[in-house]
């Protein structure tokens, strides 16, 4: 990925929401679905998922959201969640959008 990849900025208006999904303490993504959406706990309508394949090369995933309609909370959640291909959870992490600083987060692996 290059560095403009990872310069994306956050755009909490109209535009949707941007960013990106890193691995905890700088890991390669591991491999498998990478989901995100956007979470508004204040509205029962939620943008569609952006959902990416990981090969396990990269470090970092760019992501783009469309805006929710009727978002009523001025910072939503981003929630992003990693599986593999079999189902399981690999990782999870979250972020509050809308902070006007470039978007990151940041996945946390799971303990079972």
């Amino acid at each position: 990925m290059t560095a403009a990849g990872l310069a994306l900025a956050t755009a909490a208006h109209g535009e949707g929401i941007s960013g990106t999904v890193q691995f905890a303490d700088g890991a390669l993504i591991p491999e498998g679905r990478v989901e995100i959406t956007l979470e508004d706990p204040s509205s029962r309508t939620g943008a569609a998922p952006f959902i990416a394949e990981s090969d396990g090369k990269s470090a970092a995933i760019a992501f783009s959201l469309p805006p929710a309609d009727g978002a009523a909370t001025p910072s939503p959640e981003v929630v992003a969640v990693l599986e593999r291909r079999d189902g399981w959870l690999i990782a999870r992490g979250s972020s509050s959008a809308g902070t006007g600083a470039p978007l990151v987060v940041v996945l946390d692996p799971v303990m079972y």
